[in-house]
This record gives structure tokens, sequence and C-alpha cells, in this order.
């Protein structure tokens, strides 16, 4: 009789310890996960703003004028405070932006950029220095990135 309430309570501890060890598991696997998802978005959006960046830089030395629509500089009013930084950051608070014509540049597969003022999903070029800034913006890691 000792013998069967012996090994019900050995069944029940090794369900538990099991439940308790798969959802560890399962709890470390999902937070790796949703890391790495991150870092590839993030490097996807690197990417992007380099390739265009080159096509743009390209673009410049075989026009010899910037892939811009006419008459489109951004007023500095409309930038958020986080992007004014990285513009100081990098030397261009001083300098005009104007926005990029996504269609003038040779790029396939750019999924960025072809949005409008409202929707902020516009590249925009820093008129002396041709450093490139996603008006967006991309939020990694509790940081909001605007360019390179």
């Amino acid at each position: 009789m000792m013998s069967l309430k012996n090994k019900l309570g050995i069944t029940t501890s090794i369900v538990v310890l099991s439940v308790v060890i798969m959802f560890i598991i399962l709890t470390t696997a999902t937070i790796s996960g949703v890391a790495s998802i991150n870092n590839v978005n993030y490097e996807e959006y690197m990417s992007q703003l380099e390739r265009v960046s080159n096509a743009t830089n390209e673009y410049i030395v075989k026009n010899e004028k910037k892939p811009i629509f006419e008459n489109t500089a951004i007023a500095k009013e409309n930038l958020t405070n986080d992007f004014s930084a990285e513009l100081l950051k990098n030397g261009d608070n001083n300098n005009n932006l104007y926005l990029i014509d996504i269609s003038k540049l040779n790029l396939n597969n750019i999924k960025m950029g072809k949005g409008t003022i409202t929707d902020r999903d516009l590249f925009l070029i820093a008129d002396k220095t041709n450093n490139i800034y996603y008006f967006k913006g991309y939020s990694y890691k509790g940081t909001m990135y605007y360019g390179r």
C-alpha cells in the first residue's frame, strides 16, 4: 500500500518539474527569438540607408545635381528633438534638408522612403554634406536612429 502512494508522489513531482523546465526553455527561446528579429530588422534598416546613400552619391557624380524633388526643403520646425540632435551630432544642424526622389535612384527592392510628409516615410539629404537621413527614424534598443 505504501508503494502505490510513493509512486504517485514521484510521478506528480516529475510532471511539475517537467512543466517548469519546459516553461523556462520556451521563455528563453522566445526572448532570444525576439532579440534576433530586432537585430535583423535594425541591420535591414542600416542596409537600406547605406544603399540609398550610395545610390544618391552615384547620382550626384553622374548628374551633377542631387536626386531631390524641386523646392522641397524641410522646415526645421517639423523635426523632432531626437532628429535635431542627430543633425547636430553630424554637423548638419545649419544645412537645409531636401526630400530625396527615390524614383530617380536605381534601387530595387527598397522598402523605405516611398511615403509622404505626413507619414514621414522619406529619405532626406543634407545640402552641404550629402548626409542621408530617414525622416521617420528607426527605434532600436530604446534609441532613435535617423542616419548612419
